[in-house]
């Protein structure tokens, strides 16, 4: 989490993969709210708990304007799962739909486990900005003709959480303020 080990080996393990229709979206800059710009990275992945037959991969949505040094902002990202993420949102495709599972501001919470309170000056994304980009990248694909769906709050739950990352003892507790959690977002993204 703190190296960009876990961020290398999933890009050198993500390149033989294929990708999928989601990768249309690489590199685009979205405007959400005012001046606030963030770039969109798609990379593919290995995720064992989906179908065989599923590609799965990974949205990376970063500030282009920080408010911080971009030298300092691209460290900081590095805690998550490829490197460059500030939001990140897991999908599956199967059958020509792609199915959204896990949403999760990554920096905010590498550095809430770092007990870095916040860096001056780093902008925080509001939960009302991380909806919004996950309904703009939601619009992004449907116009570009892609079916586009949020899973199911139990979906979310079994596919977002390696139960063996859960301490025995409170993984049923952390299963059902998960369940919450996407139960919430759920509402807010459909």
């Amino acid at each position: 989490m703190y190296t960009g080990l876990r961020a290398a080996f999933n890009l050198v393990s993500g390149w033989p993969l294929p990708s999928s229709s989601v990768a249309i979206l690489d590199r685009i800059q979205l405007s959400v709210f005012e001046d606030n710009d963030f770039k969109i990275r798609v990379h593919a992945r290995i995720q064992k708990t989906i179908a065989n037959d599923a590609q799965a991969g990974m949205v990376s949505v970063y500030y282009v304007r920080p408010g911080i040094s971009r030298w300092l902002y691209s460290i900081i990202r590095l805690s998550s799962h490829f490197g460059c993420g500030h939001f990140e949102l897991a999908f599956y495709e199967l059958e020509n739909r792609v199915t959204f599972y896990a949403v999760r501001n990554i920096l905010e919470s590498n550095m809430y486990r770092l007990r870095i309170r916040r860096f001056n000056g780093l902008r925080v994304l509001s939960r009302e900005a991380e909806m919004e980009i996950v309904r703009r990248i939601f619009c992004e694909l449907k116009l570009r003709g892609i079916e586009t769906e949020f899973a199911c709050p139990q979906e979310c739950v079994s596919l977002a959480i390696d139960e063996s990352l859960v301490l025995a003892k409170s993984r049923e507790e952390f299963k059902r303020s998960m369940l919450k959690r996407y139960e919430r977002i759920s509402q807010l993204i459909c």
